[in-house]
């Protein structure tokens, strides 16, 4: 099968599944950042992070994409700013969205050669940084207990830094704790949702054993995710599995 009527023959199915592993990718960051920014503990450094990606989130329901590469670029500036963030999940969780933008674009111009295969390397390109981001992340914070955590981050924010002065610097400590203890399960799912578009990514580059190889590891990682499941059931022309009205109802929060 040539690559371009394997694309045409997916493009309906693949693009439902990529927009809503954007969807639940976003509404995940989303929910999770909008009661982190009413928390009076959140980073200050920071907090206009969480106040862009309040943005983000309606420039993609609107698919102004000039919008929301400009707001991805502003929220990694802001955490590029900080020695403790330039190396953390967060760092990620940019480019794993930036891949996913780039993908779901992709597949929007798959009529168009040239334009499709650009935005499939961009898209690829992000996605191999956040992979590298979550791996390193995961071996240096993925394993800690509270109290070594605790070690590693509180030198960052017991240092006389201005963006502390009037702000309670324990509670912002504790709670940057509770963050990456959250995170420790959340980013083995972000890695598993970003193995999941390089295969994607691979598999409309032609590169079959590489995509299998990807939803595999994206699998192992975490069983729950439908999405990669999907992906191989679509690669081995199987049929979609869909949900249970109990897995709609109770979707599993922690799967690892």
């Amino acid at each position: 099968m040539t690559k371009n009527s394997f694309l045409s023959i997916n493009k309906g199915t693949i693009t439902v599944i990529i927009i809503m592993t954007v969807i639940v990718s976003i509404g995940i960051i989303i929910a999770y950042l909008y009661y982190d920014s009413i928390n009076k503990a959140e980073d200050p450094r920071i907090i206009e992070a969480k106040y862009q990606y309040k943005k983000y989130n309606v420039f993609v329901q609107k698919n102004d994409y000039k919008s929301v590469f400009a707001t991805l670029d502003t929220i990694e500036n802001i955490y590029s700013q900080f020695a403790d963030y330039q190396r953390s999940y967060e760092i990620g969780v940019v480019y794993n969205n930036k891949s996913a933008v780039w993908l779901t674009s992709a597949l929007i111009k798959a009529s168009n050669e040239q334009e499709n295969q650009s935005d499939l390397d961009s898209a690829k390109k992000y996605s191999e940084k956040s992979i590298i981001i979550y791996d390193n992340w995961i071996k240096e914070f993925g394993y800690l207990s509270k109290e070594n955590i605790l070690k590693k981050v509180k030198d960052y924010y017991i240092i006389n830094h201005i963006s502390f002065e009037n702000n309670e610097i324990d509670k912002i400590i504790e709670k940057r704790v509770d963050d990456i203890l959250t995170a420790q399960t959340e980013t083995i799912k972000r890695l598993s949702v970003a193995y999941t578009n390089l295969g994607i990514i691979q598999r409309h580059n032609s590169e079959y054993d590489n995509a299998i190889a990807s939803y595999k590891k994206a699998l192992e990682l975490w069983v729950g995710n439908r999405n990669a499941k999907n992906n191989v059931n679509i690669l081995l022309g199987r049929p979609i599995e869909e949900a249970t009205m109990i897995e709609k109802l109770f979707p599993e929060e922690k799967d690892k």
